[in-house]
């Protein structure tokens, strides 16, 4: 496996791996945070983020059902030291189904209360459409 930053080579290739996900819409400013997982130049796996001062907010963490554990974590901590250069030093997750939270946690990822966490001045909850979890982790 292989991990990559977005560069002019792989950002089609991107956009093809996010496009096949019914119901999401590619961001393009989100698009340069993106780091990927490949094997055999196939995307397996792709990780995201959007900054917001000092915390980054996971806004995609895509992958193939058979990739193992251990190579999504080396895909999350490889974001995690592109994410400290920023001088980000919490990454927010937010998810909306119960069953993800065990993988989060296998990260190191606590839940906090979601009305805690605000975008600018409003509660990040009120951007949310569906109940939600929040989960964060200190860089």
């Amino acid at each position: 496996m292989e991990i990559e930053n977005i560069n002019e080579n792989n950002a089609s290739q991107i956009k093809q791996f996010i496009q096949r996900i019914p119901g999401f819409e590619i961001e393009e400013e989100i698009l340069s945070k993106v780091t990927i997982l490949k094997e055999n130049d196939i995307i397996k796996g792709m990780i995201s983020y959007e900054n917001y001062v000092s915390n980054g907010l996971i806004r995609y963490f895509i992958f193939q059902k058979d990739v193992a554990f251990e190579d999504l974590e080396l895909l999350f901590k490889e974001m995690v030291k592109r994410i400290k250069t920023e001088g980000i030093s919490k990454i927010i997750t937010i998810i909306q189904q119960d069953e993800l939270k065990s993988f989060f946690e296998k990260l190191k990822f606590n839940e906090i209360a979601i009305d805690k966490i605000y975008i600018g001045e409003k509660e990040l909850r009120s951007f949310l459409k569906e109940p939600a979890m929040a989960m964060i982790y200190n860089v």
